[in-house]
Parts: structure tokens; C-alpha cells; sequence
């Protein structure tokens, strides 16, 4: 596996892993609420991945709001990671060229 198929396969993994904890924890407190808070995603993807967070920031998008991480990797690399503000789940990335 090359390193590129590598990393996306990592951010991934990252993003659903965020996704269910934060469901879980709805699902606990016994609400939908309103959505992912910043924190949350940020809390859950250091908990999840060791990674520390550079940056994160929410943005209305399309009439929702997303929050979008930049994230050091254990690995000393920078990704950027986008979370649905609403439901807590990874968006896809577009690939930039």
C-alpha cells in the first residue's frame, strides 16, 4: 500500500471513528440535540488518533454548518479533516491536484 493510499485510508478511518463516538454519546445523553459541537469533533479525533489538532474552525456550508480540522498526524504529517456539523460524520474529501 503507497503512502498516499496509506494516509487516506488513515483519514478515514479518523473520521468514522469521530462519527460513532460522538453518536454514541447522543445516543447517551438520550437526545439528538443539535448536532456536533466544535469541541466535540476536536475532542474526538485527538482521542481517537493521538493526532494533534493545528487548527479547527466551523463554517456554514450549503446551509449547514461543517467543521473543518487541521490535524498533525502521529506521523508528523498535516491533514485536513471536514465533519458534518449536523450528523457528526466524515465528508468526503475532493481530490485536489
Amino acid at each position: 500500500m503507497n503512502a498516499a493510499k496509506l494516509s487516506r485510508f488513515f483519514l478515514l478511518a479518523v473520521a468514522l471513528g469521530v462519527a460513532s463516538s460522538v453518536d454514541a454519546a447522543s445516543w447517551r445523553k438520550g437526545g439528538k440535540g443539535d448536532g456536533v459541537s466544535l469541541d466535540q469533533a476536536v475532542e474526538g479525533v485527538k482521542r481517537r488518533t493521538g493526532a494533534r489538532v493545528l487548527n479547527a474552525d466551523t463554517v456554514s456550508r450549503d446551509g449547514g454548518r461543517v467543521h473543518e480540522l487541521r490535524i498533525l498526524t502521529p506521523k508528523g504529517r498535516v491533514r485536513r479533516m471536514e465533519i458534518d456539523g449536523t450528523t457528526g460524520r466524515p465528508l468526503s474529501r475532493k481530490r485536489r491536484r
